[in-house]
């Protein structure tokens, strides 16, 4: 009889706090509504959100009326949801050749003008390894000659231009040639890079009046050899120049203040970036006369779906910390919004105890989530615990080889030490069915399971409540390499 009780008290007690727990807003939040809210994001009127454009503009209005609909506050020193984030958007040069012995190099063909006015420069070159770090330069002449590096990683390629531009530019040199051998084919490079560029203007260096910066083709890697030896050999260049204007994108972000006393002045920072390639040429990949729009329903309306999901719910019934909701521009040309506000957030850095990003390539399994850093920030069982909530498994640490912890937006704020994972629709590798939606036009909203949207969004939400009613602060797993970081911004 005693044992009966027993089990009778644990039933019950279960089914009370199953009850608890199904009250909270997220377990009841509208799978209509998060349909209609991608369909929107998703749409044609939107052309693919390209960031600097005036569709990226309406995305982010969109945004941020859901979040004054929602009730979501403004952050602190902030008088409206909006983040300007200043961009400089540069249009290819038409024309540019460049001499090297015997080998010649044309515009949009084996080269790519990255960056220059009108020029016109002869030198010889000097080889300075990566060129990313001052190490590179030691006991290097560069002034008055030409610098040479090597491709590395391509997102280091893309978002460590300006450290290379900058260190150029300090050791007087004439131009920057970049050499590539990497395993992504070359003219997915041509077409990506000779299009619409953007970047930061936010201490963008200034260059000398007639600088250069190239990248050419080196499949071979003949090129790269021969960078390295004394340097004697001449370089010519010459292009009419390309031209460069600025623009403004917003990140949207507001914040929900915790119910916690104590607590509420801790931060979990929540991300999804909601731009996405655009239209035609400037999203750079293939498209056809039938559809020339790169919709971004799953990269990245769907996650941000998520934000918008927590915005509602949260306000409804703040958890414990206060929560930072943050829609983010230019993660598709660099994690840029994204480095902006990590380096210019309305709160101190410290006081956010945590970013989980929701982003992903797309999905090929209904019955998963992806936590990209699972096993890393000191949250597995909370995971593990909301994802269950809704029928779903976690893949931890998906395709490991294509390093995606480090190529979203959460990468800018696990940098500076803020524990960091990227919450992912479903998948274990990057197979047929997920590639045939990646930045190509059919990433439309019809392609979505909506039952799943559901699911996945709600099961991000409760994970984010349970993030923020932890009684002590994740932190990095002993050895992480971002470790070091967390530990400095938090002195722990």
């Amino acid at each position: 009889m005693k044992y009966t009780l027993s089990i009778l008290l644990i039933l019950c007690t279960i089914c009370l706090f199953g009850q608890k727990v199904e009250k909270l807003p997220e377990f009841k939040l509208s799978k209509e509504l998060m349909e209609e809210n991608l369909r929107w994001l998703a749409s044609d009127e939107l052309l693919g959100r390209r960031t600097g454009t005036p569709e990226n503009d309406r995305a982010a209005a969109f945004i941020a009326e859901e979040f004054r609909k929602a009730g979501v506050k403004f952050l602190p020193g902030m008088d409206s949801y909006f983040q300007p984030v200043p961009f400089v958007k540069t249009t290819p040069a038409p024309d540019g050749t460049l001499s090297w012995g015997e080998k010649q190099f044309s515009q949009g063909e084996e080269m790519i003008v990255l960056s220059s006015g009108a020029s016109s420069a002869t030198a010889q070159f000097v080889y300075a390894g990566l060129g990313q770090a001052d190490s590179d330069y030691e006991n290097l002449n560069a002034k008055d000659k030409i610098v040479i590096v090597q491709v590395g990683q391509i997102m280091d390629f893309i978002s460590k231009r300006n450290d290379r531009l900058r260190l150029v530019a300090e050791n007087g040199a004439k131009g920057l040639i970049e050499i590539y051998n990497q395993p992504v084919p070359w003219q997915y490079i041509v077409r990506y890079f000779n299009s619409e560029q953007i970047a930061l203007d936010a201490g963008l260096v200034t260059l000398p009046e007639g600088f250069f910066h190239v990248v050419i083709d080196d499949a071979s890697k003949e090129l790269l050899g021969k960078s390295q030896e004394d340097g004697t050999g001449t370089i010519e260049f010459s292009t009419s120049g390309c031209k460069a204007e600025k623009v403004i994108s917003n990140n949207v972000v507001g914040m929900i203040p915790g119910k916690n006393k104590k607590l509420r002045d801790e931060y979990v920072l929540l991300t999804a970036h909601y731009d996405h390639v655009g239209a035609g040429k400037a999203a750079g990949t293939p498209y056809t006369p039938e559809d020339s729009i790169f919709n971004g329903a799953r990269d990245n309306a769907f996650g941000t779906v998520g934000i918008l999901s927590a915005a509602r719910a949260f306000s409804k019934k703040p958890p414990a910390r206060s929560v930072i909701l943050a829609a983010v521009t230019g993660e598709e040309i660099g994690l840029l919004g994204s480095k902006f506000l990590s380096e210019n957030s309305p709160v101190p850095l410290e006081k956010i105890i945590f970013n989980l990003n929701n982003d992903g390539a797309g999905y090929n399994d209904t019955t998963l989530v992806g936590v990209i850093g699972y096993g890393r920030v000191g949250i597995d069982p909370q995971l593990d615990k909301a994802t269950g909530a809704f029928g779903l498994e976690i893949v931890a640490n998906p395709a490991p080889e294509q390093n995606l912890f480090d190529r979203s937006d959460n990468v800018n704020f696990a940098s500076k030490g803020i524990p960091a994972p990227t919450f992912a629709p479903g998948f274990r590798q990057f197979d047929e069915e997920v590639m045939q939606y990646y930045h190509t036009p059919a990433d439309e909203a019809d392609a979505v399971n909506f039952n799943y949207l559901h699911n996945f969004t709600r099961a991000f939400v409760y994970s984010a409540r349970l993030i923020a009613d932890m009684e002590e602060a994740p932190r990095w797993q002993e050895g992480d390499k971002y470790e070091e970081a967390g530990k400095a911004l938090y002195g722990y």
